[in-house]
């Protein structure tokens, strides 16, 4: 009977400290799910002219925004399971369930660039720290495009983390993006010309920090799913990076989603990026190849 005693004082204090531990994850996750002031506040012009449409077609293409939230821009599941919690990407239109009514373009504005959503809380999966990069004529193109998309009506369930993601959240592995984005080192480029030139690959190079990191030196993508490997080393580094590649081994990574052997480059690589024009490859290739060769950490 003493030893049934003991071990019911043992199991109790063992569930006793997994309830403790779950509130402290529960409570730690939340304060980081919590609202968040917005940093700057910046009005986006809209345009109406088919140029600027067009423009922002294209950038909704090659910046990703059609992968997570659709063709139509109505959104969708991105993650559901009871680890990881339900991911939503939003319906961005203003048909019904779309949150595209509810924003004015301050607030697409810092949804966009800030990570910061409609109703003031820090996001989670979009990669704010890629967007916050562009410049306010592309973004003001962008949002033209956005609000020019027909209403589509697709009722999605909100966001909700699962206890895996919670656990993520509050021991670093994943940040909000609000919290991504202060720990970003370089200014935000206005100036620049557009053509096969360094600098407008520079530029460009900034859809490419949220999986390779700000230094192009890839490595464990934080925040991604676990199964990912690592992003590629995109430093003209000869054992680990380009540096053995051709400007055509480049194109052909961008444009079939295959890397120099052939082999299928993982899905978590956006093949929106084969849809930048010429101009921009050579452009994005030319200043990968201008920095400097780096190793990628060992983690």
């Amino acid at each position: 009977m003493r030893i049934l005693k003991w071990l019911g004082i043992v199991f109790g204090g063992l569930f006793l400290l997994l309830i403790v531990f779950i509130t402290f994850i529960y409570i730690s996750s939340n304060s980081k799910l919590n609202a968040v002031e917005s940093e700057e506040k910046f009005p986006v012009e809209i345009k109406t002219d088919s140029l600027s449409l067009a423009a922002g077609e294209h950038l909704a293409i090659t910046r990703g925004c059609t992968d997570c939230h659709g063709p139509q821009l109505a959104g969708g599941i991105i993650m559901d399971n009871p680890a990881m919690g339900t991911i939503v990407a939003p319906n961005l239109t203003e048909g019904k369930g779309g949150i595209g009514g509810k924003l004015t373009t301050e607030l697409w504005e810092r949804a966009i660039r800030q990570g910061i959503g409609f109703d003031g809380r820090p996001l989670l999966i979009m990669p704010s720290d890629d967007y916050y990069y562009m410049t306010k004529n592309d973004l003001s193109n962008l949002l033209s495009y956005i609000k020019s998309v027909p209403p589509v009506d697709n009722e999605l369930p909100e966001l909700s983390p699962g206890p895996v993601m919670r656990m993520l959240l509050t021991f670093g592995e994943v940040e909000t993006m609000p919290a991504r984005i202060r720990q970003l080192k370089h200014k935000r480029q206005e100036e620049f010309v557009e053509g096969v030139n360094p600098g407008f690959g520079r530029y460009l190079s900034t859809n490419c920090i949220s999986c390779h990191r700000q230094d192009m030196s890839g490595g464990k993508i934080k925040g991604g799913d676990p199964s990912w490997p690592p992003a590629a080393n995109l430093t003209p580094h000869m054992e680990q990076g380009l540096g053995g590649w051709q400007k055509a081994d480049f194109v052909k990574a961008l444009r079939e989603g295959k890397s120099t052997n052939g082999r299928e480059l993982h899905p978590a690589m956006p093949r929106t990026f084969g849809y930048f024009t010429d101009e921009e490859i050579e452009a994005l290739w030319l200043y990968l190849r201008s920095i400097p060769a780096i190793e990628s950490e060992k983690e």
